[in-house]
């Protein structure tokens, strides 16, 4: 815990809370039981009565000393600040809020506070170059794109067995193979698109919007089945069974075209980099599993 010097009137400091948070006097009022004339009143140079303290701390998830304006933050309060930020955001603004606090991590983990270094800031200051962070140490790795056009953020901790982790029953060069086929590769791309995704399709789709064969669509078809790409159902119409697919929502095979494109174009262009990992990503043994 740590204290400021300075303090501010908990009024100020109440209506700063209500502002950032997009919270009305009167849901105030209401949840600590006073009336808006009353919440107003402490916003302009009062204060509420010392017994209400408690509950408006309560309100904001905050500690008491914390309407004094003096920073008291411990892992609770911080787990529930955290989440009480994100579910009064928005549902269709969660994800980018949830991005700009990833963004406040990868800082922290190059052990820098600049709270003026913000998402908007570099896109605005970049111009639409592509820009990235990077930290490699002996705990694990980080990544972050910061870009509009393709932002992510990815954390990975150390695994204590690479060779489960990763390679144990896994069969990556059959899945490449069939990737490295342009026609079951648009496949996978066309059902990611909204042709086919949040819908029912049949092979037919995947053979009209490709230009092929139906055969060779249902061997398409079929091998996305065995990727749990999509799941299949059975239909009778006009007395015969059709197979309809439907798309598995997944990030999988997004998330596979993300991290493809860093290693086909590599990113060269870092706000903060940091490569202090002294072990390999892999052990020796894994090569075991892929003869």
């Amino acid at each position: 815990m740590s204290n400021n010097a300075s303090y501010t009137s908990i009024g100020e400091t109440i209506a700063k809370l209500r502002h950032e948070r997009g919270i009305k006097q009167e849901e105030l009022a209401r949840a600590v039981q006073v009336s808006v004339q009353a919440v107003s009143k402490w916003e302009n140079g009062g204060s509420p009565d010392i017994e209400l303290l408690p509950a408006i701390a309560d309100f904001f998830s905050l500690p008491i000393d914390a309407l004094f304006g003096r920073e008291c933050i411990d892992e609770r309060s911080l787990e529930k600040a955290i989440t009480d930020r994100i579910t009064a955001t928005p549902r269709e603004k969660q994800i980018d809020e949830v991005f700009k606090l990833c963004w406040v991590l990868e800082k922290s983990l190059y052990d820098r506070d600049d709270g003026s270094l913000t998402i908007d800031s570099i896109r605005e200051q970049e111009e639409g170059r592509r820009v990235y962070s990077s930290i490699n140490c002996e705990g694990g790795n980080s990544f972050m794109e910061l870009t509009e056009t393709l932002p992510c953020f990815f954390i990975a901790p150390r695994s204590s067995n690479s060779k489960a982790g990763w390679f144990e029953g896994i069969d990556y060069p059959a899945l490449f193979a069939d990737l490295a086929n342009r026609t079951f590769f648009r496949a996978m791309v066309l059902i990611h698109t909204d042709t086919a995704a949040g819908k029912n399709f049949t092979s037919r789709l995947i053979a009209k919007k490709l230009g092929i064969e139906d055969t060779a669509a249902a061997e398409i078809c079929e091998k996305l089945k065995k990727y749990r790409m999509i799941h299949a159902s059975q239909l009778e119409v006009d007395d015969e069974l059709t197979e309809i697919y439907t798309l598995n929502s997944t990030l999988s095979f997004p998330a596979m075209l993300t991290f493809a494109r860093h290693i086909i174009d590599r990113p060269n262009r870092f706000y903060y980099h940091i490569s202090g990992m002294n072990r390999a990503y892999f052990d020796a043994d894994v090569l075991e599993v892929l003869k």
